[in-house]
């Protein structure tokens, strides 16, 4: 959740708290404890689309990391031994192509990732078959580079989040502001007033109120004046 959203977000869960603490101040004021209900309702579907806001980009994550992992292995297992195979037969800009390490896999990220596995299924392929080709001559199988070239293209794909996750997130964000709004308009229409009308008889619930919905103004960066 933006900053924006979770600055009024905390506000009106510390709003909500105050209400609570001072129950006896409102509590036989019908409209005030229905405005108080609404107000937990509200603050709970903002909790409800933080969450749904959340999981398409933590399963986006998620799935890139393991397709990682896959990758990278994968890669160790094939092209130390394609290289070695090259390194025999004097095919040494082959095997300078193949060349690879561990440290080298990690450090890379993304698209530089899936193109390095590109790069070694191209190498590999075309020296697969023949009686002193790789599949004969090696533990390297037809299958093995196929898997491979399957798995980059997946990760590949994985790079840019899925557009459901786009939308699914873009809902949720539209969803949180819609939320937040009408909690504005029931705390300035409604619950300001009732704290308001008991600055006189409750001073500590009207003094605490106040307190907490002034939290929201720290976090807000001032809107600039368009005649300054």
């Amino acid at each position: 959740m933006e900053d924006r959203y979770t600055n009024r977000f905390e506000m009106a869960k510390l709003t909500l708290r105050t209400l609570d603490d001072h129950n006896a101040a409102w509590a036989a004021i019908p409209d005030t404890a229905d405005d108080r209900d609404q107000l937990e309702a509200l603050l709970s579907a903002v909790r409800n689309a933080a969450q749904r806001q959340a999981q398409p980009a933590k399963a986006a994550t998620k799935a890139k990391k393991e397709l990682r992992t896959k990758v990278r292995t994968q890669v160790l297992k094939l092209a130390p031994v394609a290289r070695a195979w090259a390194l025999r037969r004097g095919h040494t800009a082959l095997a300078e192509r193949l060349a690879v390490t561990s440290s080298e896999l990690r450090d890379l990220r993304g698209t530089a990732l899936a193109e390095r596995s590109e790069i070694t299924v191209a190498e590999i392929r075309p020296h697969l078959d023949g009686d002193d080709g790789l599949v004969a001559r090696t533990a390297i199988t037809a299958e093995q580079v196929d898997a491979l070239d399957a798995l980059d293209d997946e990760f590949a794909q994985a790079l840019d989040t899925p557009r459901a996750a786009i939308i699914a997130r873009g809902r949720a964000t539209g969803d949180i502001a819609a939320a937040l709004s009408r909690v504005h308009r029931l705390l300035t229409d409604h619950l300001d007033v009732v704290a308001e009308r008991h600055k006189t008889t409750a001073p500590e619930f009207a003094k605490d109120y106040a307190a907490a919905r002034n939290l929201v103004s720290r976090g807000r960066t001032p809107t600039p004046d368009p005649d300054a």
